[in-house]
């Protein structure tokens, strides 16, 4: 899950004491939450029902649209600091986890003071809330592979995940030669694969590359629809446009198009 996130914008930090909370619309961001002092019990309606204890020390992950009651367990002083931030997560399996913190090399910075550089407009603050907020995900990220690791399934399919991540963008890429480095028929293979990330592996190619293929867009880093379809592994640039409809509704060109308007919008509204 972590190790799959990609477009991250920190929204901001708070620093605050623990309450009694009821999140019944579900949130509108995902959040890190870590625990100062005192302990909560985070009970979840979804995306999965579940019931977590997030005591001093460790590190909560809420997904966005989580529904999901917050309650105090001890008496005292109950502070905790929030990350609140988008992102694009790789993984159909996205749930609420809690993480021990104390291997975390910058624990000593995980302090109401963090809140209070975000509100402060002075430079450099807000690169180190958001330097901190890719030092909690990275941790999580380092986590989560080693116990991928120490997974006897996961490790057979290990040769084709090391492949995928240096030729993702490989046009000839086929799930029958990932298959094929692991030494195990391609049934056994999507049978591994899809347990471990929660989707097929050609869906899981496919979200990467039109990731890619957004962030290509967005910015106008292109020549062409072409350009943007040979550079995230497709030769044929009609059957990438198709795929990318089915993604998010639109054709490329015309998500090109919104994302221009949408960016002159923003730099109007600054110079006004």
């Amino acid at each position: 899950m972590f190790e799959d996130i990609r477009n991250v914008q920190l929204l901001n930090v708070i620093s605050d004491l623990s309450s009694k909370h009821l999140r019944n619309g579900g949130r509108p961001s995902h959040a890190l939450v870590f625990k100062i002092s005192g302990s909560s019990r985070y009970t979840f309606e979804k995306p999965v029902q579940s019931q977590l204890v997030l005591s001093s020390g460790k590190l909560l992950f809420i997904p966005r649209s989580s529904i999901y009651l917050a309650e105090t367990v001890t008496e005292g002083d109950n502070r905790h600091i929030l990350f609140n931030f988008d992102a694009d997560i790789i993984s159909s399996q996205i749930r609420a986890l809690v993480s021990d913190m104390r291997n975390f090399d910058r624990l000593p910075g995980l302090s109401p003071q963090l809140a209070k550089q975000w509100l402060l407009d002075k430079p450099g603050n807000h690169y180190h809330c958001v330097s901190m907020l890719y030092s909690l995900l990275a941790y999580l990220a380092e986590n989560e592979i080693n116990r991928y690791l120490g997974s006897k399934s996961l490790n057979r399919i290990r040769p084709a995940m090391e492949y995928l991540r240096e030729h993702l963008l490989d046009p000839s890429l086929r799930v029958s030669d990932l298959a094929n480095m692991c030494g195990i028929s391609e049934t056994y293979f999507r049978n591994i694969f899809e347990s471990s990330y929660g989707m097929p592996p050609q869906k899981y190619i496919t979200k990467k590359r039109m990731l890619q293929a957004r962030y290509l867009l967005e910015n106008g880093d292109f020549d062409s629809i072409s350009s943007v379809a040979n550079a995230v592994g497709y030769s044929d640039s009609l059957y990438f446009s198709k795929v990318f409809r089915a993604c998010y509704g639109c054709s490329p060109r015309n998500y090109a198009e919104n994302s221009s308007l949408e960016g002159m919008t923003a730099h109007i509204g600054q110079t006004e």
